[in-house]
């Protein structure tokens, strides 16, 4: 809903040149404009609304914007309802503690190099945690909120599990096994064991499994095992 109102009132201000000119002049700058097919523009969208909140704020509430030559149009009155509630900015505000994680994630993805399976999935992961460390602490975010957002990722994040290889090859990835909790977790270790049981009918195969046996043996030396599936956050 907030994403749909924000878009409401970006169609509005851009409907008009003068109202868009005033608009420039108002804020000092223009919105970033969303791509309904590039979910990071949505993103960068709502976050030019609120870096400029007092801005609007204070356009809304002065003349030019009370006198304009659009002032009974629905649209005038639907964007100064929402641009000086203070409720909607909370919206606003908790929309972008939950998508901004992700975005850098998919920013990670979209890069033409350097980008790894076994880093993203510990990169989804750890936007998983932030998000829920900062949706924790705010007292406008409902507790049934935090679950169903919980539960979008961890199905999401399933699937990509799912009949892949991505989990192993995380678990198998230096930098997780080293810096992360991936590779010392019980269903990362059975995945990686059955998928080179599976693969494994030369030596080369066979030194892997001793590699990532040895490997997890001296777990105690740089990291600690969690209890519980590596999709599940506590709310």
């Amino acid at each position: 809903m907030t994403m749909q109102e924000g878009k409401k009132e970006g169609r509005f201000l851009y409907k008009h040149n003068s109202l868009h000119a005033m608009m420039k002049e108002k804020i000092g700058g223009e919105l970033v404009r969303w791509n309904a097919t590039r979910f990071g523009t949505l993103f960068l969208f709502l976050q030019s609304f609120w870096d400029r909140q007092d801005k609007f704020q204070a356009w809304m509430v002065s003349s030019d914007w009370k006198n304009n030559d659009w002032r009974d149009e629905k649209d005038h009155k639907f964007t100064y309802g929402c641009l000086i509630d203070r409720i909607w900015w909370e919206k606003i505000e908790m929309v972008l503690k939950t998508v901004t994680p992700l975005y850098y994630v998919l920013r990670f993805v979209d890069q033409q190099k350097n980008g790894t399976i076994s880093a993203f999935l510990t990169k989804m992961l750890s936007a998983q945690a932030e998000i829920f460390a900062k949706l924790k602490h705010d007292k406008n975010v409902k507790r049934d909120f935090m679950k169903k957002v919980n539960e979008i990722i961890r199905k999401r994040t399933q699937y990509l599990l799912n009949d892949t290889l991505m989990l192993e090859g995380s678990a198998l990835d230096p930098k997780s096994l080293y810096t992360s909790k991936l590779a010392t977790h019980h269903s990362a270790i059975l995945a990686v064991t059955l998928t080179i049981k599976k693969l494994a009918h030369s030596p080369i195969e066979s030194i892997a499994i001793d590699q990532f046996t040895r490997t997890f043996s001296k777990k105690r030396e740089f990291i600690w095992i969690t209890r519980g599936s590596i999709l599940d956050t506590s709310c």
